[in-house]
C-alpha cells in the first residue's frame, strides 16, 4: 500500500500530491534519419534525471504514439512533471551533465537537436484525481480528450471523479483525470482529458470489445452529455525517468 501509495504522489506518469501537480505536454514529429531517438536516449534522457534528483522536476516521461507513422502529426509525447510550473523554466542545460563538452561541440549538438525533430505543440495540464494499483509506470497509455462548456465544467470534473471507485475492478492499472491551464476559451478543441494505464493490449482490449447499453441509464446519460470525447491516442512507454534513491 505504501508503494502504491508513492506511486500517486510521486511516480505515475501523472503524479499528484497535496499540492498541484502540473504536466507540460511536448508533441513531438522526429526528421527521418536524424536520430532524434539517440539524442534522446543519451542526451536529454540524462538532463531530466539530473533535474530530478535536484528536485526541479517530477518526472519525466516519453511515450511512442501507437501505430504512427512518418506522416503522422507526432509521434512522440513527452510528459514534464513540475510542482511548480516555474520550475519548468529552470534547466541547468545539457553541459551540466556533461561538462566535458567544447563549445564546439555544444553548438553542433545544438544544431543537430534541432534538425532531429520538429515541436508541433506543448500544452500544460494540471491533475484534479488519480488513481493507480501499481508501483511502477504501466506500460501502455490511452490518452482521452474531451471538451467541456464552462457552465458544465463543476459537475464534469464531480462526474469523473465519481467513477474512481469503478476502477478497482477494472481492467485499468492507473487512471488521470485532468484540466487544460495553459490556454482557456471556447476555440480550443479540447480542454480536459483522462488518461488510462494499461499494462498490456489485452488488457487495454478487453474494455473495448465489450458494448454496453446505457439507454435506459438516465443519470449515465445526463453525465456523458457533460462533455464531448473529441478523441483519444494511444501510446507505449519509451523512456520514465523519476528521481534515484
Amino acid at each position: 500500500m505504501k508503494k502504491i501509495l508513492s506511486l500517486i504522489l510521486l511516480f505515475s506518469f501523472f503524479a499528484f500530491g497535496q499540492d498541484n501537480t502540473y504536466v507540460q505536454l511536448t508533441y513531438v514529429k522526429p526528421v527521418q534519419g536524424e536520430n532524434y531517438g539517440e539524442i534522446l536516449n543519451e542526451k536529454w534522457k540524462a538532463l531530466a534525471q539530473k533535474r530530478a534528483n535536484n528536485g526541479t522536476i517530477i518526472g519525466w516521461d516519453v511515450w511512442w504514439r501507437a501505430g504512427s507513422t512518418p506522416e503522422s502529426n507526432h509521434q512522440i509525447m513527452i510528459a514534464t512533471l513540475v510542482s511548480h510550473p516555474d520550475s519548468l523554466n529552470v534547466n541547468p542545460g545539457i553541459r551540466s551533465v556533461f561538462p566535458e563538452m567544447t563549445d564546439e561541440e555544444f553548438e553542433s549538438f545544438s544544431t543537430k537537436n534541432t534538425a532531429s525533430r520538429k515541436i508541433i505543440n506543448r500544452t500544460m495540464t494540471v491533475e484534479k484525481d488519480a488513481y493507480f494499483k501499481t508501483d511502477s509506470v504501466p506500460s501502455m497509455l490511452v490518452m482521452n480528450y474531451m471538451k467541456v462548456k464552462p457552465i458544465n465544467a463543476m459537475k464534469y470534473e464531480d462526474f469523473e471523479s465519481s467513477l474512481k471507485e469503478g476502477l478497482k475492478e477494472s481492467a485499468k492499472q492507473g487512471w488521470a483525470f485532468h484540466k487544460r491551464v495553459d490556454a482557456v476559451g471556447s476555440g480550443l478543441g479540447w480542454n480536459y482529458l483522462t488518461a488510462d494505464f494499461y499494462n498490456n493490449n489485452s488488457e487495454l482490449m478487453s474494455e473495448r470489445v465489450p458494448t454496453y447499453d446505457y439507454s435506459d441509464n438516465d443519470e449515465i446519460i445526463k453525465n456523458l452529455s457533460l462533455r464531448e470525447h473529441v478523441w483519444s491516442d494511444t501510446y507505449w512507454k519509451w523512456i520514465s525517468i523519476r528521481k534515484e534513491n
